[in-house]
């Protein structure tokens, strides 16, 4: 994608791993969007940097079924992901898919992962 001049957003815990495998620049000043989210102000800041930078590419991590045959093996190696009744960022991260849902189209979906591109304005 970054050879194409695509920028990329990673939607997750472990966005650093994608960022570094896919040879592009995290998005916004941190690699880790939630560590970067911690309180209101600062998800309005990054909420406002997905729609004014309008990255082209989404890598979301969709919260994890628990009928889903691989779930421990996506938990033992990219963390539980996001849960409806986390106490840590349920609420940032539904905030942050529903920006998604809205302005991007989803390509294709790799286990608890998906592809979003930005809809043409």
């Amino acid at each position: 994608m970054s050879r194409e001049g695509g920028s990329l957003a990673v939607v997750d815990e472990t966005g650093s791993l994608f960022y570094l495998a896919g040879g592009s620049p995290p998005f916004g000043r941190y690699p880790r969007v939630f560590i970067n989210m911690y309180n209101k102000q600062n998800e309005r800041r990054v909420t406002q940097a997905f729609i004014q930078e309008r990255p082209h590419y989404v890598l979301a991590r969709m919260p994890s079924e628990a009928g889903d045959p691989d779930l421990s093996t996506w938990t033992k190696y990219f963390g539980p992901g996001p849960r409806a009744y986390s106490v840590y960022y349920a609420d940032t991260y539904t905030n942050l898919l529903s920006l998604i849902h809205g302005r991007y189209q989803a390509l294709e979906r790799v286990g608890p992962y998906e592809l979003w591109e930005v809809r043409a304005r």
